[in-house]
């Protein structure tokens, strides 16, 4: 999926539900960070900001597959702000960019 227009971060900013990735997402960072995902999911419509992300690992990438599913499976809308070069390299290694929403 390609970035969101900065009009619409903007638009999801005031309702305080675009979260930024940390520049690492790894298995000792996922605990701690799906509780920060968990929060946003409740609020409703996610979009994600990954332009930070410098190095994720398999257990980053379920975390985020995790996320967007629990968002589209609640009826809200899921996007990415920006999407970082590590991302999508590691989410094309681990065969999920489609269930990321990157392929689009």
């Amino acid at each position: 999926m390609a970035s969101l227009p900065a009009q619409s971060r903007e638009a999801l900013a005031g309702g305080g539900n675009v979260v930024d990735l940390p520049p690492m997402l790894h298995i000792t960072d996922v605990h701690r960070f799906a509780q920060t995902l968990g929060e946003a999911v409740a609020r409703g419509d996610l979009v994600l900001d990954a332009a930070r992300l410098q190095s994720i690992d398999t257990a980053g990438i379920q975390l985020l597959c995790a996320t967007r599913t629990a968002v589209l499976a609640a009826g809200r809308s899921f996007g990415w702000a920006a999407e970082s070069a590590a991302l999508r390299t590691a989410a094309g290694a681990a065969g999920l960019r489609a269930a990321l929403g990157l392929d689009a």
